[in-house]
């Protein structure tokens, strides 16, 4: 009699083992499958993941920080000859670390009536924590333009750098020349790296903190060490006294081809 009672037992034990074991496996087949690539802040038994696929389970990958947007501090617009203008504006990127490789912009241009009536758009870049100039000449209107807007894009690709140091580019021996209106300066690079091309921005303010000029130019090949001169010239005159008068340059580090070869490789600035 116990002997049987045990057999019932055993098999009722065996049978309840199956039916788990099928139930669970229809469980983890019909489960939605959980991973770190699925776009979704979930979990993964029982530890969850910081972000979206990222950190926890995801450790592999970092998540990124809530970063600020760029921003545009002011947006001008300058006439220059016959039909032409000049504009500029002025970004800062506070984030720390971080930079864009494309940031698309665009210029819009107003006339006295607040209409739209000229665009101008274009690719730039910004490093980390970096606030630079943005420069465009020779923007044709045939009607007069009295103010500008700077739009920038907020679909743009962030970038973490490592330990990151901005390229050392030093203007030196700035000259402005109302005789001749033109502009003038020396470009060091202090860095250890050979660019092949850097951005010098000219930017001319009146006593009332107004820009009255504009002018952009690109010097070619410029080795670790080296310096290089640079000249830009306007061809109008100003009716107003130059107060202020800014010149910075800047390189591209986001662009390979912009480093120099050495040695038959190009040169890497930094990881990021």
């Amino acid at each position: 009699m116990l002997i049987r009672i045990y057999k019932q037992v055993v098999i009722a034990v065996i049978f309840l083992i199956i039916v788990f074991l099928i139930g669970y496996g229809i469980y983890q087949l019909a489960k939605p499958k959980l991973t770190c690539f699925d776009g979704i802040q979930n979990c993964h038994h029982g530890s969850c993941e910081m972000g979206i696929d990222c950190e926890g389970p995801c450790s592999d990958v970092m998540c990124m920080p809530s970063l600020e947007k760029i921003s545009v501090f002011w947006a001008s617009v300058i006439p220059a000859i016959d039909n032409y203008y000049d504009a500029g504006a002025r970004l800062r990127n506070p984030n720390q670390n971080y930079g864009v490789g494309k940031i698309p912009y665009q210029f819009k241009f107003y006339n006295s009536a607040g209409a739209e009536i000229a665009q101008r758009s274009g690719i730039t870049y910004i490093l980390p924590n970096q606030t630079k100039y943005l420069v465009e000449t020779r923007i044709y209107s045939d009607q007069k333009i009295t103010s500008a807007e700077l739009i920038v894009s907020e679909d743009i690709e962030w970038q973490k750098f490592k330990e990151y140091q901005s390229p050392e580019l030093v203007i030196k021996d700035k000259i402005y020349s109302s005789l001749y209106t033109q502009a003038s300066g020396v470009v060091l690079n202090n860095s250890n790296y050979d660019f092949n091309d850097i951005i010098v921005d000219v930017l001319l303010f009146d006593k009332n903190d107004q820009v009255v000029g504009l002018r952009t130019t690109v010097i070619n090949t410029l080795k670790a060490g080296d310096d290089r001169k640079f000249l830009v010239v306007w061809q109008e005159e100003f009716d107003k006294e130059i107060g202020d008068k800014i010149m910075e340059a800047e390189t591209n580090v986001f662009d390979s081809s912009n480093f120099m070869k050495r040695f038959g490789v190009p040169e890497a600035f930094q990881r990021y």
